[in-house]
């Protein structure tokens, strides 16, 4: 399976509070469409990505909203379905967008019961498909 690192709490909002995208730099993940494991970086964003996602969600973050970092950790399984450039939207799809990044279009976010450590990578990564396998998923998780 397909696998990509994200910083907290960007990673934790994918399953947290229904972001539906990646933002990246370039499209670097090419062609591909299909389920995505999702990593935690070592590196935390910290309170300046907290208050971003607080501008984006037009209030306060409410005490344990965002699940834990679990640095280090794969925490999950999105389905990609889409990447487009932002530098070519009239209107951004989502206010998540950043209008100068690739967009990786997610859906269907579905929470690992138990996160699983992995040495992340840069870029998109593959991990054995036995590991994921072996993970209990906890929930499908429903933004509407």
């Amino acid at each position: 399976m397909m696998c990509l690192t994200i910083r907290h709490p960007y990673s934790a909002a994918i399953f947290d509070l229904g972001k539906p995208l990646e933002n990246r730099t370039r499209n670097i993940i090419g062609e591909y469409r299909g389920p995505l494991a999702i990593h935690v970086s070592q590196t935390d964003d910290g309170m300046p990505a907290i208050r971003r996602i607080e501008q984006i969600l037009g209030r306060p973050l409410n005490p344990g909203e965002l699940s834990p970092g679990y640095h280090g950790h794969v925490i999950g399984v999105v389905d990609v379905v889409d990447v487009h450039d932002g530098r070519a939207e009239v209107v951004p799809c989502s206010p998540w967008a950043d209008p100068v990044r690739a967009h990786i279009m997610i859906r269907n976010p579905r929470r690992f019961r138990y996160p699983m450590w992995a040495v992340g990578k840069l870029g998109l990564w593959s991990i054995r498909d036995d590991k994921i396998a072996d993970r209990e998923l906890a929930e499908e998780v429903d933004h509407g």
